[in-house]
């Protein structure tokens, strides 16, 4: 097989993450996510809430990025100048807040289609992402974390 089918082969068997360094991959209701090898997540969720808390921290330089996954999401949490990015396709629709180097945060919130939860529309269709106080190299890092979020689990039980 030539260099560049190979390294296409590899490339659609990681899935859809685009992350270059080495991660893990973590199960969140309806989806995998990836993080880097040095990042930890935290569940944060207060008991008997219809939403998921989960905070994820860098490796070296100890920012944080907060998902809420739920259907009621407080979009946005950060004043901002402007609209947000919007775009959408195969399912995933997101409105961003880019990062900002001179206000140092993200935000985010991606909505999910078709997700079933027992026998009614699911409580976790939203994933609200937000950052502050964070360097543009952890920035980069949030941001591939965030485009690995993907379904994996259309019905949960």
């Amino acid at each position: 097989m030539a260099p560049i089918a190979l390294l296409l082969a590899a490339t659609l068997a990681q899935g859809k993450s685009e992350m270059q360094q080495p991660h893990t991959t973590r199960s969140i209701n309806h989806y995998d996510v990836d993080l880097p090898t040095d990042f930890a997540i935290e569940d944060r969720s207060p008991r008997r809430a219809d939403f998921d808390l989960y905070e994820i921290t860098a490796g070296r330089s100890g920012a944080k990025l907060v998902l809420y996954v739920g259907n009621h999401p407080s979009f946005p949490k950060f004043k901002w100048a402007g609209a947000p990015v919007s775009e959408s396709r195969d399912g995933r629709s997101a409105k961003e807040y880019r990062y900002s180097p001179a206000e140092k945060r993200m935000e985010g919130v991606l909505t999910f289609s078709g997700l079933s939860y027992k026998a009614t529309e699911s409580p976790y269709t939203h994933v609200h992402y937000f950052a502050a106080d964070v360097d543009p190299s952890a920035a980069r890092l949030f941001e591939d974390i965030i485009r690995s979020i993907r379904v994996a689990r259309a019905h949960l039980d």
